[in-house]
């Protein structure tokens, strides 16, 4: 989430059953992608993991 090349997609998905964690630069890219670049997050639980 950290990678320059993350600005350039117009979706990003996101699927799993943990937690997310971000590092602060991870943070910060996907702040800019979301909120400057207008770029679209997805978030998908996946059902039925432990």
């Amino acid at each position: 989430m950290d990678s320059p090349d993350l600005l350039k997609q117009p979706l990003l998905l996101v699927s799993g059953h943990k937690p997310l964690k971000f590092t602060e630069s991870e943070r910060a890219n996907l702040k800019i992608y979301l909120l400057e670049k207008k770029g679209l997050l997805f978030v998908d639980e996946v059902p039925g993991s432990p």
